[in-house]
């Protein structure tokens, strides 16, 4: 090799170098628009990571175009005529990735509004479909080198009046498909050394927010309260997981939580109360809270009373709370794989 031919070659290595490093640490690059090339356009949308295969369907739109303007941290498309279709996604690395709990519009948690449902099929993801026409995702995945190195990819989805409404269940599927197919291509190669993937989504845990269970028939995310409750199906990779108390006649009470892996920062950073769970556990006046260690890092187990209007709260009892958070942390624990949790 002559010299102009091995400089040309180093510069090569180093143009390469440089766009893998830019990939990883941004982990998200320009979304192209679907031009008159049709599919393969839209399939080159996140630098090739985006899975589009159900997005028309989702959202009831046939002609997506770029969303003006994008950032470097996420991309997102929209319906330019009269349809109100948007998707917006972003892929980032765990240890940067903020606000994930208002992404998935379930930051005030000290309501009794939004509940998440899992993804399931080995993925660390969720849902919030509470919504027929908005919802919203979040799936996330441990690469090697520890508990904060990892992916998290976040969809919120706006369909269209045309398109069946996101809360039924084979809209949450492909909305799920599409979050975990899109973390699948954004760990693949060197991204995400070590990393544990579940399988394609076909079919996603029934969501039974809406369903009053009396007292001792939770089977789910509240199995074992001594209260009627609104629950989630259980899942073992579920990264958040909620149960609502309420009382005989459904009226909520307190609000259970569980956090995992990046979830634990974002509930610390964005609800209105577990700031102060700076300790392994404790709590009181209608807030306490415990942790335990995981393959995922720390979680934290919370429970809460509810506002119910005019900044007032509903009454706290302190037996009940304890005795809640203990059954609900101990049993989540369990379930992810972590040690015994520090309760108050």
């Amino acid at each position: 090799m002559n010299r102009s031919e091995a400089a040309g070659s180093r510069r090569g290595v180093v143009v390469t170098a440089c766009v893998i490093a830019v990939g990883l640490v941004a982990a998200t690059v320009a979304f192209l628009v679907r031009g008159d090339d049709g599919r393969g356009s839209l399939a080159s949308a996140c630098g090739g990571r985006l899975y589009d295969t159900d997005l028309e369907e989702l959202l009831g739109a046939t002609d997506l175009q770029l969303n003006e303007p994008s950032t470097d941290a996420s991309c997102a498309v929209k319906d330019p005529g009269q349809g109100k279709a948007s998707l917006t996604v972003e892929v980032r690395r765990t240890d940067v990735a903020t606000k994930l709990l208002g992404r998935l519009h379930r930051q005030n948690a000290h309501t009794g509004g939004e509940m998440v449902t899992p993804i399931g099929n080995g993925w660390a993801g969720v849902l919030n479909t509470s919504s027929p026409d908005h919802a919203y995702a979040a799936a996330y995945v441990a690469c090697k080198g520890g508990p904060d190195a990892g992916l998290v990819v976040t969809v919120d989805a706006y369909s269209d009046p045309s398109a069946r409404p996101l809360d039924e269940g084979g809209q949450r599927a492909r909305l799920a498909r599409l979050t975990t197919e899109t973390l699948r291509n954004a760990a693949s190669g060197t991204a995400c050394q070590g990393a544990r993937l579940g399988t394609e989504v076909s079919d996603v845990p029934a969501d039974t927010t809406r369903t009053l269970k009396a007292e001792g028939e939770a089977a789910g995310s509240c199995e074992g309260i001594a209260h009627a409750a609104y629950e989630s199906a259980a899942d073992k990779d579920a990264p958040l997981v909620d149960c609502l108390v309420t009382d005989h006649s459904g009226s909520k009470r307190f609000r259970l939580s569980a956090y995992y892996g990046p979830f634990v920062k974002s509930a610390r950073l964005e609800t209105l109360r577990a700031r102060q769970a700076t300790d392994d556990q404790g709590g009181r006046g209608g807030f306490h809270w415990a942790t335990a260690s995981c393959p995922s890092g720390e979680a934290l187990f919370t429970i809460e009373t509810l506002e119910i209007g005019d900044g007032a709260f509903t009454p706290p009892d302190g037996k009940a709370e304890t005795e809640a958070l203990r059954t609900f942390a101990q049993r989540s624990a369990g379930l992810h794989g972590c040690l015994m949790p520090q309760l108050p």
